[in-house]
């Protein structure tokens, strides 16, 4: 992973280049440099991963899943922080185009190692230190991901597995001393996407991985209707889950998200509470509070869901 500022020579001479023959795209989700933002780009050779910390400005990271899979994982993963799989799909090799470029990603919900909770969760894309800084824009920031939905994708049957006797996500997820939080059973749900955010401690640090809270979205279906965000899902295609992190008038976190598809909001709404601890969104300061990861805890049993496009960025 390297930063386009560790190569400002070459990168001046393309943008010249660029500029005088072609002219350039200034679409942020392709990772550009913007007014020096450190730009973090997993689409070209990847040596040592940048540095981040409370004193860098808010990163702008794009994934588009052509080269590699980073942060998402590689390969099928069975222990550590998160389970199940995933696989890059090349442009052509099924029905299915990607969202942009040549390639996307596959994931599928999986059984954990025994004795780790939740015993089947999906893949996620962190922690990550690399692309975690401890501040939040003062314009907030928008983190993304382009899912493909189709009307006809099964639902959870009996509800994601979170273990027998005791049902919800135990923080820390190494199973030691932490408490147990109640993530009741929904049978009506095809998939939950949740984007963190990380609750810094005293010295200004992220805390992993009891400092993280999740802002959760579901797509559900009842009689046989898909929803998010209060829109009727009734085409197949790629539509962008977009969650926006921002602050009111008293510097209070507020998270909404949106349903994009062809650049038009399909659907909204504001997410109140966390995932798991139930805690107010409003309950958070912004100036205490740092970049998250992505994570999906639950897929439908079967469901080898495509995602593309993963990216965030200061603003909204």
């Amino acid at each position: 992973m390297e930063t386009l500022q560790k190569y400002k020579p070459v990168s001046l001479l393309i943008l010249a280049l660029c500029l005088t023959v072609y002219g350039c795209d200034n679409n942020p989700t392709d990772s550009q440099t913007q007014k020096n933002l450190p730009v973090v780009e997993s689409e070209r050779p990847q040596t040592a991963p940048p540095m981040l910390n409370s004193e860098a400005s808010f990163p702008v990271f794009r994934q588009g899943f052509n080269h590699d899979l980073y942060p998402w994982g590689l390969g099928t993963f069975d222990s550590g922080l998160w389970c199940g799989s995933i696989e890059q799909v090349k442009k052509g090799t099924g029905d299915i185009k990607p969202s942009k470029g040549r390639a996307f990603a596959k994931i599928q919900h999986g059984k954990c190692i025994e004795g780790f909770r939740p015993l089947t969760s999906a893949p996620a894309s962190g922690p990550v230190p690399d692309l975690q800084v401890n501040n939040i824009p003062g314009n907030g920031y928008v983190q993304q991901i382009d899912v493909y939905l189709d009307p006809k994708y099964p639902s959870l049957i009996d509800g994601p597995d979170y273990g027998s006797g005791t049902e919800g996500i135990i923080i820390p997820p190494d199973n030691s001393d932490g408490p147990t939080y109640p993530l009741p059973k929904v049978n009506d749900v095809v998939l939950t996407y949740a984007v963190s955010i990380c609750v810094l401690n005293e010295s200004g640090t992220c805390p992993i991985p009891d400092g993280f809270r999740y802002f959760p979205i579901s797509v559900t279906k009842e009689d046989d209707i898909m929803k998010v965000a209060n829109y009727k899902v009734t085409k197949a295609g790629w539509y962008t889950f977009r969650h926006l992190f921002g602050s009111d008038a008293r510097g209070n976190l507020t998270v909404d998200f949106e349903l994009v598809k062809d650049g038009r909001t399909m659907g909204s709404v504001a997410i109140e509470n966390t995932l798991n601890t139930n805690e107010e969104t409003s309950g958070f300061k912004t100036n205490n509070l740092g970049n998250g990861y992505s994570w999906f805890p639950s897929i439908a049993d079967g469901l080898m869901l495509p995602i593309d496009e993963f990216m965030f960025k200061p603003g909204n």
